[in-house]
């Protein structure tokens, strides 16, 4: 009788594994502009890395500033890009990175727009409010945003003004490319009008981007009241933004472990997106298959395969309705429900329908990648990942090594794209080849996979440890693993015993999710002691894991029945911690 040690796999990002769940496109679809004003031309750029670019209606002086700003990005990013050796994958990553200059001047160029409007509308005709109007005509952003603070000392007993004016502010200091510099306007505009669902709704979007996940919740939660109010006076203007800030706080709660409550949220939203759906389909359908999309993933997440599979197979049919009759909005959004799909499939067992999910996803994300790799190579990468992870599974090793190193290109390259959003990725990737690795027997490999992993992880985690430890521990235990197959005992109970108290701590805070790994990572370690000839302690070890297996066996006894079953044998049976140690 043998007792493996478990290969832990990340779930941080968007990562491969049957239970592991990739967010599907927003689905407050009615906040969506689709570049109705602001659109602007692809990017030139020169020799020198000087970009040059066109928007629709932007002074000529404003739009050097944002041509000023887009240069000095690409000049540092094009660094990272042209470092690499592969010349194929830095004209890839040129590519990648023209697009998102583009849209990065569309998302400028609207916002431009918008703030000029609402400074030309506003009812304040103070000569302070004309000139910063002016300045942002011209492009001069710190000298505007000087003068509006100037302002907003002045009208801090007029709330409607000051709350408009810090809003305003955190505007400009988008504009200036400054997202951390505008949440404390969004806070002031929001706790000056708590009832304007505008302000309390991008108070919550700046707080969500910041991971300031309780600003973000009384944001929304304002916004939601605001909306409900309005609604119930004017439901075919409101009933849409209620269904959005719905969404929203589903999405939130769903991040943050707080299920239930994102259970309600969304089947509300479902609920109102239905009827909307039902008298304006072409409206309201879209928004539709996205809550259903939202709705599969917490089903999956709380054991309900059946409750996902129906909501899953309804935005398939929507999607597939929708991409018929226009392919280049809907195909990425039937790829999602593809690839939530194949997720479903793989963990009930269907490997053959989990397969066929993934191809299909696949089909579209290849093509889709293929005509904009800037917007679609990350997901692209993100299935890859996962049919890797499927023939992995299914002892497809050759297929799995080939889509794994596939997707471990893409991502590198979209690393010199934007290191932040992207590194994640690359070391979920790098975890599925060591485990592959492992399992083929090149442990040279494993090890380096596993040790650039565990780098990538231990400086994500110095800089935001909320966001990236529990994947810290997940390769400190998957490169235990290789030292223990190595005979590197010390090396393996050190990683170990480091993974053990990052879960220990974690736990602490949120043992519904983290106990599993305390029992995992146990169980590990005493295999380990055993090797060590340290008996008594593997068997303390031992039974701490089994003990947790069984409290967790009380709320589901199948997910722990074999972990149960195997460590209550090897602990009854005499001398058989000494047999396992031979083995």
């Amino acid at each position: 009788m043998q007792v493996w040690a478990a290969w832990l796999v990340a779930t941080a990002g968007l990562v491969s594994g049957p239970n592991v769940w990739a967010a599907p496109p927003p689905a407050h679809i009615g906040s969506i502009d689709q570049r109705s004003k602001g659109a602007c031309s692809p990017p030139i750029v020169d020799n020198q890395g000087q970009v040059s670019i066109s928007c629709e209606a932007v002074d000529k002086k404003a739009l050097r500033y944002l041509e000023n700003q887009l240069s000095e990005q690409f000049r540092r990013l094009s660094e990272q890009v042209h470092s690499l050796d592969d010349s194929s994958r830095t004209i890839r990553n040129l590519n990648d990175l023209n697009e998102n200059l583009r849209q990065q001047a569309d998302d400028w160029a609207k916002r431009f727009h918008d703030l000029s409007a609402r400074l030309a509308e506003s009812q304040d005709d103070s000569l302070q409010a004309k000139q910063a109007h002016e300045l942002i005509q011209q492009g001069e952003f710190d000298k505007a945003e000087s003068i509006l603070q100037a302002l907003a000392a002045k009208e801090e007993d007029d709330v409607a003004r000051a709350a408009a004016t810090q809003h305003d502010l955190g505007e400009v200091a988008m504009l200036r490319f400054d997202p951390g510099g505008a949440l404390p306007h969004y806070d002031r505009a929001f706790r000056y009008r708590p009832d304007n669902p505008r302000y309390a709704d991008d108070y919550a979007r700046a707080a969500y981007r910041e991971r300031r996940y309780a600003e973000a919740e009384k944001g929304w939660a304002a916004a939601l009241q605001s909306y409900r109010d309005l609604a119930a006076t004017d439901p075919d203007a409101h009933r849409p933004d209620v269904a959005d800030m719905l969404s929203h706080l589903g999405d939130l709660h769903r991040d943050t472990g707080r299920l239930g409550e994102a259970e309600n949220e969304y089947s509300e939203a479902l609920a109102i997106r239905r009827e909307l759906a039902a008298r304006n389909p072409a409206a309201h359908r879209r928004g539709m298959a996205a809550t259903l999309d939202s709705l599969g993933i917490l089903y999956s997440a709380t054991g309900r395969p059946g409750e996902a599979e129906k909501a899953y197979n309804e935005a398939l049919t929507i999607r597939r309705d929708l991409a018929a009759q226009d392919p280049a909005t809907h195909q990425p959004n039937l790829a999602w429900t593809l690839d939530n799909l194949g997720r479903l499939y793989w963990s009930t067992g269907r490997l053959l329908e989990a397969e066929n999910a993934y191809r299909k996803a696949l089909a579209i994300r290849r093509d889709l990648a293929a005509r904009n790799p800037g917007a679609y190579r990350p997901d692209l990468g993100t299935t890859l990942n996962n049919l890797g992870a499927l023939y992995r599974s299914t002892g497809q090793l050759d297929e799995a090594e080939k889509v794994f190193s596939d997707a471990l290109a893409i991502r590198r390259d979209l690393v010199a794209r934007d290191p932040g959003a992207y590194r994640p990725n690359v070391a979920a990737t790098l975890d599925n080849l060591g485990a592959l690795y492992l399992k083929t027997g090149r442990l040279g490999e494993a090890e380096k996979a596993d040790s650039e992993a565990l780098a990538i992880r231990r400086d994500l985690a110095a800089h935001d440890p909320g966001a990236y430890r529990p994947s810290l521990a997940i390769s400190l235990n998957n490169l235990g693993i290789v030292y223990k197959r190595t005979g590197r005992t010390d090396d393996a109970e050190k990683a170990y015993n480091e993974a053990l108290a990052i879960y220990r701590d974690l736990a602490v805070r949120d043992p519904g999710a983290y106990r599993p790994n305390v029992a995992i990572t146990l169980n590990n370690i005493g295999l380990l002691y055993i090797d060590m000839q340290r008996q008594a302690d593997a068997r303390g070890l031992l039974e701490e894991a089994l003990n947790i297996y069984r409290d967790l066996a009380s709320s589901n006894p199948t997910a722990y029945a074999s972990g149960i079953e195997s460590l209550t044998k090897l602990l009854a049976e005499p001398g058989a911690l000494s047999a396992q140690s031979k083995q």
